[in-house]
């Protein structure tokens, strides 16, 4: 047959989605042919989606153990007929990566493939998708130059000059990281920003290949070191420490860290030079090489060689060392001049641990086919914008046709107003600087808009990465203002969410850069004056635009304009009109709605793919997530444990109808302030953790780890995370920051040293599936951890070692009672044990493991003795029974013996009278804790030579006689015979006294 097949997305084409959304493969068939394809014809798209952790798994064992490349992931799919000639599949993109596909029709025995290069989808975090407001600081400018406009008059004054002229070294006060925390509040509360972007804040030399006032942040002597000039000393913290807090606090504003890597030098100064020369790329003549870009070589730094899987392996282990410390994402510097393949192995390292860790690639002077390459094969999502270095109509016009294709397809390029390389936009103006960074944020994908410290305050004085500039910190006039309408914007409206075209509109006024934002029902029109000029009643609204009727407001200043006439713009205004709304108050409802309800759905689907896969039917979607806002994430979890569903819809029916049971069996949650006890859960249960605020936390278990991904919860303003973890033990980190959650900024501004918790608990997760459960022990067989549990209506019990008298724990007990009259409480230890000796004329006999056969469990837990004396063979049953409606425990021995009259048995039990979390005290029973309890024991005889039994009880609800002067221990000796007789006991017959547990 001769078929022509159309594919979306198109071959040599992609799309770029954020976990939760779907992708809708369609293709359609055409052609001399496609009028006769036959009814039984079939569809298929040939995809590697979703594989992202098994092919990050191959590119690490390919580089660590030199296995072969090998296509991993691949799978066909088929797809479902939805007319004659057109089939269509949905698919849930749940894992983060780079993948591709291609699609094929198979008709009468054969497979017609469709034309031309794969399509491709790069998925990408939901945690990254909007909002994403980038604040680079560099620390050393928050000290003693902060609040200077030219900060040379301090560190470059005549008697330093002097000082460096006679041969002394001088680097005047740096600011440190403790200085950047007090500003945390402005950041991120005042101005808006979402992410810290920190310059290099490692090691950097002091003398020795010095370069500038204070040495190159660039020149690291370690990638994982933190600069000593950026923290105060403390005898509390270390370097790293101090540095993690300060993610910590960053994180509790809800913010993210972002950390500046130089990737593929070092500074002169690092230690790895001697210890490991052969990682650094030398030239001809033997010397060292110096890296450099746009005819600059950087004479500070040493070029690392790229060519040795050792150096690749130190770059992920330090990345990997910086996410540990709270880094969520990382700006490489220069590093398109790394090779895709290094890209591909580091941040596949870095993923398998930390899969949401977001990398920005620094791809200015390089080629964009290298920018292309490492975003996709090199496992990057982000990459610089150029559009700080656009001006004019027509330069910005075909850039932001590249920011709407790169964004629709293949990453994010975020945009920065300004970078720390560049000069500052207050030197154009305070209306200019207002300008570009409207142009920067307004044009953003995913709301990546950045600018650089001091951009706030109209510093003037460019940053000097050899030096310490002044940042004008707290003057006056700023952009402080601006700059949160802006980040509020892109928070607020959902046509800068995630990702929505760029359309650039011919035709007005030289100097006016006009252009669209769309993505479905959203219209955002944007005029922005690029000149110092006013244009004066001689402005249009573009014609080829539908702008409904009547007076509009300006959703970014509040002007009101009316679409119908002409109007002016001053130098250097924008204009942002929502083409759906005409209140300003209706633009932020509404837009409110639109963004939690877009964000709930995509967080469902993306759980439902995690569980299920990507072909999840999604019938009956609205019901469930209708449910899951109502019942939030444990009752989503405590249906899902309950098997996979036909639909959505069941799934809903079941979040509805789940019961305390369900929640009971299917989430255990782990809580931090219960974390010095082990958490003991089962396999098919799901580990739930929920804060008051955000926080982060981690999975280590022998061989790997795994961060969880913290959201918030449905419906709800709790964090909370999940996990589906494999049978094995393993440790869960969190860290936290002891504050007020969202909506309590002024308190938080009030805490100076808010308390940073770091919280590492044990847990243990059981197998799941059912197993054989032996009922039989044999003495050998009997191990310590070997237990039995009896459990009552009243909430008491009876845990005992197999091994007869013996105790391991405090929680070991012959009798714990629940003495409340009608609820669960602190269950109080009445008896530790009960312990038994056969007594003949001469010798008594302990029943211990000596003498023990097996133990039984069912129908009651029973022991075996068998003790071979000279007059003969005895064995004895001994077993415990745990009354159901009472705080009473019954013993019974049973025995078979030639010689019964000649036999007695002693019976000595362990009363102890503590709450069941506290310890064993010899001689300490002089209170009684909780309340008052009363207790008795009882020996009793149902048939002479046959049975004995001793009961003991503890009762609150119901008092019994009890001693004046209680006991720590008691004995009782229950005779076999009718008549008693004088007993010699060995030497190592145990006293009366307290049992230690």
């Amino acid at each position: 047959m001769n078929l022509s097949i159309e594919q979306s997305p198109t071959p040599g084409h992609g799309r770029l989605l954020y976990a939760g959304e779907v992708l809708t493969v369609r293709l359609s068939v055409s052609g001399p042919d496609a009028a006769s394809l036959p009814a039984d014809a079939r569809a298929f798209v040939r995809t590697d989606l979703n594989s992202a952790p098994e092919k990050r798994r191959h590119v690490i064992e390919r580089v660590e153990r030199n296995v072969p490349r090998i296509v991993r992931g691949w799978r066909d799919l088929p797809l479902t007929r939805v007319a004659p000639d057109v089939f269509e599949v949905e698919l849930i993109a749940c894992r983060p990566g780079y993948y591709e596909l291609k699609g094929y029709v198979t008709a009468d025995g054969q497979e017609h493939w469709v034309q031309g290069p794969n399509g491709y989808v790069s998925v990408h975090s939901l945690k990254w998708r909007a909002a994403n407001t980038i604040y680079t600081a560099f620390p050393r400018q928050f000290g003693p130059t902060k609040a200077l406009t030219e900060a040379r008059t301090l560190t470059e004054s005549p008697h330093v000059q002097a000082l460096e002229h006679q041969g002394f070294t001088v680097i005047p006060p740096s600011g440190t990281l403790a200085d950047l925390a007090h500003e945390l509040h402005f950041l991120f509360c005042e101005l808006g920003v979402r992410i810290l972007h920190l310059l290099p804040v490692q090691e950097t030399p002091t003398v020795y290949a010095r370069m500038g006032r204070y040495g190159s942040p660039y020149a690291a002597t370690d990638l994982t070191s933190v600069g000593h000039a950026y923290v105060p000393f403390r005898t509390d913290r270390t370097p790293a420490e101090q540095f993690t807090e300060l993610c910590a606090r960053v994180h509790a504003l809800g913010g993210e860290v972002m950390l500046d890597i130089a990737a593929n030098h070092l500074g002169w100064a690092t230690e790895l030079l001697n210890t490991n020369p052969e990682w650094f790329v030398r030239k001809p003549g033997g010397h060292f090489h110096s890296p450099g870009a746009w005819g600059i070589t950087w004479e500070d730094l040493v070029e690392l060689d790229d060519r040795n899987v050792e150096v690749w392996r130190y770059l992920a282990e330090s990345l990997l060392t910086w996410c540990e410390r709270g880094v969520d994402a990382f700006r490489c510097d220069a590093g398109y001049m790394l090779p895709a393949e290094l890209w591909e192995y580091v941040t596949a390292r870095v993923h398998e641990v930390f899969p949401n860790t977001l990398f920005l690639l620094e791809g200015l002077g390089g080629p964009w086919e290298a920018t292309e390459s490492i975003l996709k094969m090199g496992g990057m999502q982000w990459a610089y914008s150029e559009i700080f270095q656009q001006h004019g109509n027509e330069m910005l016009h075909g850039y932001l046709a590249h920011l709407d294709r790169t964004g629709d397809e293949l990453g994010i390029l975020a945009n920065y107003a300004e970078t720390h390389d560049n000069p500052r936009l207050a030197c154009g103006g305070e209306g200019y600087a207002r300008m570009r960074l409207a142009l920067a944020a307004l044009t953003s994908q995913a709301g990546a808009f950045g600018f650089t410290n001091g951009v706030e305050w109209l510093a003037t004085e460019r940053v000097d990465v050899h030096g310490s500039s002044g940042l004008r910190w707290g003057a006056t006039p700023n952009l402080i203002a601006w700059i949160r309408q802006l980040s509020d914007l892109l928070r607020q409206h959902p046509v800068f969410q995630g990702t929505s075209r760029i359309v650039a509109i011919e035709g007005l006024e030289s100097g006016i850069l006009a252009f669209l934002r769309q993505r479905e029902s959203e219209n955002v029109l944007i005029l922005i004056n690029l000149e110092d000029r006013t244009h004066q009643d001689d402005v249009r609204f573009p014609a080829n635009v539908a702008i409904p009727s009547g007076h509009r407001t300006c959703i970014l200043t509040r002007r009101m304009l009316d679409p119908s006439t002409t109007f002016s713009l001053n130098p250097f205004e924008v204009i942002c009109l929502d083409l759906e709304r005409i209140n300003p108050i209706d633009v932020a409802e509404g837009s409110a709605q639109a963004i939690e309800s877009g964000e709930d759905m995509r967080r469902l689907r993306w759980i439902l793919g995690e569980l299920w896969g990507d072909r999840v039917d999604l019938a009956g979607f609205d019901a469930l997530l209708t449910a899951v806002r109502r019942e939030g994430l444990a009752g989503l979890l405590a249906a899902v444990s309950q098997g996979a569903p036909s639909d959505c819809g069941e799934l809903a029916r079941r979040v509805e109808s789940a019961s305390d049971a369900d929640h009971f069996l299917g989430v255990s949650e782990w809580a931090s302030s219960r974390s010095d006890r082990l958490h003991v859960f089962a396999a098919n249960q799901f580990l739930y953790i929920q804060e008051a605020v955000p926080f982060r936390v981690r999975l280590v278990f022998e061989r790997t780890s795994a961060e969880l991904e913290t959201f918030r919860d449905f419906g709800d303003h709790r964090y909370v995370a999940f996990a589906l973890v494999p049978e094995g033990a393993f440790r869960i980190e969190q860290n936290r920051l002891d504050r007020p959650a969202d909506g309590h900024a002024s308190a938080t501004a009030m805490l100076p040293e808010p308390r940073w918790v770091s919280t590492h608990g044990h847990a243990l997760c059981l197998r799941a599936e059912s197993a054989p459960v032996s009922l039989r022990f044999e003495r050998g067989g009997i191990e310590p951890s070997h237990r039995f549990l009896l459990t009552n209506s009243l909430g008491s019990y009876t845990l005992l070692p197999l091994a007869p008298r013996t105790v391991y724990s405090k929680y070991d007990a012959l009798l714990a009672a629940n003495l409340h009259p009608s609820g669960p409480d602190e269950r109080v230890v009445v008896a530790k044990r009960v312990r038994a000796w056969v007594a003949t004329p001469m010798v008594s006999y302990p029943l211990d493991r000596e003498y023990l056969v097996d133990f039984q469990r069912w129908p009651a837990p029973t022991w075996r003795y068998e003790l071979a004396l000279p007059d003969g063979t005895v064995h004895v049953e001994e077993r415990v029974l745990l009354a159901d409606d009472g705080n009473v425990v019954r013993v019974e021995w049973r025995w078979v013996s030639e010689r019964a009259d000649t036999l007695e048995l002693i019976v000595r039990p362990d009363l102890e009278l503590r709450g069941h979390h506290s310890e064993t005290k010899a001689h300490g029973l002089t209170k009684v804790p909780s309340r008052a309890a009363t207790w008795h024991w009882e020996a009793t005889r149902a048939r002479a030579s046959a049975a004995t039994s001793v009961t003991g009880s503890s009762s609150s609800r119901s008092p019994a006689p009890a001693p004046s002067t209680p006991r720590a221990s008691g004995s009782t000796t229950c005779p076999i015979p009718t008549r008693r007789r004088a007993v010699r006991r060995r030497p190592a017959t145990p006293t009366a006294r307290a049992t230690s547990a």
